[in-house]
This record gives C-alpha cells, structure tokens and sequence, in this order.
C-alpha cells in the first residue's frame, strides 16, 4: 500500500493524502465534487483521484468505506476538519460512561481481564481526551505485577474516585483541537 500511495502523492498529485493503517483519508474543498461512475456518486475530486488510480491497478475497494462530509468517522472518532477537532462518536463516548459507572461499584470483585479491558478503553478514549490520563493511575495500580487474567481484583475507593472523576469530565469534555488556539492573526 506504501508504493500506491507514493503514487498517489506524487505521480497522480493528489495532496494532502493521510494513511491509518489500511484506511486513507483527505480533504478537499467543497465545490471541487466529481462524478465516479462506478458508483454513479458525486465525490470529492481527491478520493476520485484516488479511487481511478486503484481502479488502473486493479486494487479493490468498497463503496461503503468511501465517505465524505463534514465530520469523518476515523478509526472511532469523529473528526472535524473544519473546526480542526476531533472527538468520541456520542455512541461510544455513552458506552464508555456506562461502563465506566458499572465498574466503578466500591467493594465488588472483578477479573483481572475485566480491569485491563476497561483500561485498554479508556487509553483509546485518551487519544482524543489526553487530560483524563490521571484517571487510569487506580487501574494501574491495581493491576501492577498481576498475571492470571481470571484473578479476581478488588474495586477499591480510589478506582471507584478515579473513575467517577472520568466520568465528570466525559460528560463535559469536547475532545481535542488539532491547534493550541483557534484564532489566527
């Protein structure tokens, strides 16, 4: 996928080409749409580009993954590039709360796999929500130097903190701004 891509850029000129593990993305203006016949859609003239380059090489692909708009859905997130922010989708950020809330029960065992799935969440979570990185020190904590998976581990007073405190600032949290401020000079 690195030399197609390399192609892409720099033999077919599509700009501003980005690449997530088997997932490509960009942007374009709005006014500059294209007809791709073999979805009979009007697409945005880059992913045409794009799209008409692996037809030539014969490398599939589905209509369904090729998506624009306004907000984009990556690996999770919802990505503005306008506002250039990007955040939980409201589904899953709602999962993670409910989770969070029936984990976070003082005095209740749970499994050693259970503790390190919710912490593998909520590292996800932390791409676009770093400031609740002081959330996951409970988790952690539990857990260190712990090895069989089915090992029950007790909730204690300060998971059950920690998470309640995560919860808060999910509830009010935006997500993150590509850019430290958003006025320019």
């Amino acid at each position: 996928m690195s030399l197609v891509i390399w192609i892409a850029i720099f033999k077919v000129l599509i700009c501003f080409l980005y690449i997530y593990v088997d997932d490509s993305f960009s942007f374009d203006d709005k006014r500059d749409l294209e007809l791709y016949a073999p979805y009979k859609k009007v697409l945005p003239g880059s992913l045409v580009k794009l799209l008409r380059l692996w037809d030539s090489i014969g490398l599939p692909h589905e209509e369904r993954k090729q998506i624009y708009g306004p907000e984009l859905p990556i690996i999770g997130f919802d990505v503005d590039p306008n506002l250039m922010c990007a955040c939980m989708l409201d589904d899953s950020r709602e999962r993670l709360i409910l989770a969070l809330l029936d984990f976070a029960q003082w005095g209740t065992r749970r499994s050693l796999r259970d503790f390190q799935c919710l912490a593998g969440w909520m590292s996800w979570a932390l791409n676009v929500y770093p400031l609740l990185r002081p959330g996951l020190s409970a988790l952690y904590a539990k857990t260190a130097g712990k090895l069989e998976s089915r090992a029950k581990i007790w909730v204690n007073r300060d998971v059950v903190r920690e998470l309640t405190w995560v919860v808060h600032h999910l509830h009010a949290a935006d997500g993150i701004f590509f850019f430290k401020s958003i006025s320019w000079d």
